[in-house]
C-alpha cells in the first residue's frame, strides 16, 4: 500500500510539473539567465498596462508614540505583492520553487512613505532581495523602521487614545498604471509584534485617498493604526500628586486666622502646582486645536490657589483691626449670609461681668438713726458681693466682631473649596475616563 501511495504521489506531481528533478543551483542560475535576458526583459518597463499590489504591514515594535512632537516611530516590514507575466517558468525548472533576485534587477513597485518625519525617500536600499514563484507572484519584504508624523488629539491625556497612520503611495505612477490596494485580512499583523509598555493596540485599518501629483491621479493607500496609553503610571505621578495638593490647599483656611505661618503654607502649594503645570505642559503638544482636560484642571486649580492668597492675606487684614474701628453694615450683611452658607451658628454677645450686693443675715441693711449718731451708716459687714457672668443671648448683628468676620470668611471658604474642588476633579476625571472607554 506504501508503495502504491508514492506512486500515485509520483504520477501527480509528474501531470504537474512534467518531470521531477531534484534541485541543482546551475538549474536555477540558468532560469535566471534565461529570465532576465536582455532582449527579453527590461526592469523599467512595468509587467502590464494596469499592476495590482497589495500591501500588508507586519509590526514588530513600537518604539515610541509622542504626542508632543506628533510622531510615531515603529520598526516592522511590508508584505507588498503584484504579478509579473514575464517571469513564470515550468517543465525543466520546476525544481526551482522559488528564487529571489536583488531590487536592482527587477521591476518593483516605488513605494513611497509620504508622511514620514524623515528624509523622504523611496523604499529601496539595493540589497533587500525579492522573492520570485513560478506563478510569477513577487513579494517584496522591505524592513525598515517607520518614523511618521501622526495627527494627536491631547484631550483627554493620560486616559488618551491615538490613531496614526502610515501613508504610501506608488511614486510617480498615476492610479491608471499601479493601483494599490490593502492585502486581505488584517492589513496590519501582529504576528510578530513586541507590546509595548506605555500603549496598547487596540485596532487597525486601511482606507485610500486619491491626490493630485504633477496633473495626474495618484492613489495613497494609508494603514491606520490605533493606540491606547496604559494610565497607570501618570496617575501615580501625576493625577494622584494633583489631587492631594489641591486638596491640601483647603486647609489654609482650617488655621487660625491670625497665624503667621498662613501665607507661606498657600504659597509653597501655589509653587508645587506651577512645577506640575510645566511638567504637564512638557509633555503636551504646543497646538491650540486640542485642549487638554488635564492643563485645564491644573489652570483651574492654580487659580483656586491664587484666589485662596488673596483671601487669606484679606483675613489676616481686617483680624488685626481693634474693637474701636466699626464693621461696615455691607461687611455685616455679608458676613450673616457666608456664615449661613457654612452653617455657622449665630454670633453671641461677649460675656459681661456685674458685681451684684446680696443683703446680710438679718434680711436688710442695717442703718443708724440720725437722732442716735447724727450720721447714715452702712453695715458693711452685713453684705457680700460676687461676679456674674450675664451671657448676652440675642444674636443680632452688634454682636458681631472684627474676628468674627474673619474666622466666618475663613469657614466659608473652607466649606465651598472641598466642594468646588471635588466637582472639579470629579468633572475633569469623568470626562477623561469616559473618553478612555469609549476609545474616543
Amino acid at each position: 500500500m506504501a508503495g502504491q501511495s508514492w506512486r500515485f504521489l509520483w504520477l501527480v506531481l509528474t501531470a504537474q510539473y512534467g518531470m521531477v528533478h531534484s534541485y541543482d543551483t546551475s538549474v536555477e542560475t540558468e532560469l535566471l539567465s534565461s529570465l532576465f535576458n536582455s532582449s527579453t526583459y527590461n526592469r523599467f518597463v512595468r509587467p502590464s498596462s494596469l499592476v495590482n499590489v497589495t500591501v500588508k504591514f507586519v509590526a514588530i515594535s513600537l518604539h515610541e508614540l509622542d504626542i508632543k512632537s506628533q510622531t510615531m516611530s515603529i520598526s516592522g516590514y511590508l508584505e507588498v505583492e503584484w504579478t509579473d507575466d514575464r517571469l513564470t517558468w515550468s517543465g525543466a525548472y520546476s525544481s526551482v520553487l522559488a528564487s529571489t533576485v536583488s531590487e536592482d534587477t527587477v521591476w518593483y513597485p516605488p513605494l513611497a512613505i509620504v508622511n514620514s518625519v524623515g528624509d523622504p525617500e523611496i523604499l529601496y536600499d539595493g540589497i533587500t532581495p525579492i522573492r520570485m514563484f513560478p506563478s510569477g507572484k513577487m513579494e517584496w519584504l522591505p524592513l525598515r523602521k517607520f518614523e511618521v508624523h501622526c495627527d494627536t488629539n491631547p484631550s483627554f491625556y493620560p486616559f488618551d487614545t491615538q490613531t496614526c497612520g502610515i501613508a504610501m503611495a506608488p511614486w510617480t505612477y498615476s492610479s491608471d498604471l499601479v493601483e494599490l490596494v490593502a492585502a486581505s485580512g488584517d492589513v496590519f499583523s501582529l504576528d510578530f509584534y513586541h507590546t509595548n509598555g506605555e500603549w496598547e493596540y487596540v485596532d487597525s485599518f486601511s482606507s485610500t485617498q486619491t491626490v493630485q501629483r504633477a496633473g495626474s491621479e495618484s492613489i495613497t493607500l494609508v494603514i491606520s493604526v490605533k493606540y491606547r496609553r496604559r494610565p497607570q503610571f501618570h496617575i501615580v505621578n501625576t493625577i494622584l500628586p494633583i489631587m492631594l495638593l489641591g486638596f491640601l490647599n483647603g486647609f489654609i483656611f482650617a488655621l487660625q486666622v491670625d497665624a503667621g505661618g498662613k501665607i507661606g503654607f498657600v504659597l509653597t502649594v501655589l509653587l508645587a502646582y506651577a512645577v506640575y503645570l510645566t511638567l504637564v505642559a512638557g509633555h503636551i503638544p504646543t497646538t491650540s486645536d486640542h485642549m487638554s482636560i488635564l492643563s485645564i484642571l491644573l489652570l483651574m486649580v492654580l487659580m483656586l490657589s491664587v484666589l485662596s492668597i488673596i483671601v487669606s492675606i484679606y483675613v489676616l487684614k481686617i483680624c488685626g483691626h481693634g474693637d474701636d474701628v466699626p464693621i461696615p453694615c455691607v461687611t455685616k450683611r455679608i458676613t450673616q449670609v457666608l456664615a449661613c452658607l457654612s452653617c455657622k451658628k449665630g454670633f453671641r454677645r461677649p460675656n459681661k461681668k456685674v458685681d451684684v450686693e446680696e443683703e446680710g443675715a438679718n434680711g436688710k441693711n442695717k442703718k443708724d438713726d440720725k437722732t442716735s449718731n447724727g450720721k447714715n451708716k452702712k453695715d458693711d459687714k452685713s453684705k457680700q458681693t460676687w461676679v456674674q457672668d450675664i451671657s448676652a443671648e440675642d444674636t443680632d448683628e452688634d454682636a458681631l466682631t472684627w474676628r468674627d468676620v474673619a474666622e466666618t470668611i475663613d469657614r466659608f471658604c473652607f466649606v465651598w473649596y472641598f466642594i468646588i474642588t471635588g466637582l472639579m476633579f470629579g468633572g475633569c476625571l469623568f470626562t477623561m475616563l469616559y473618553g478612555y472607554a469609549n476609545y474616543l
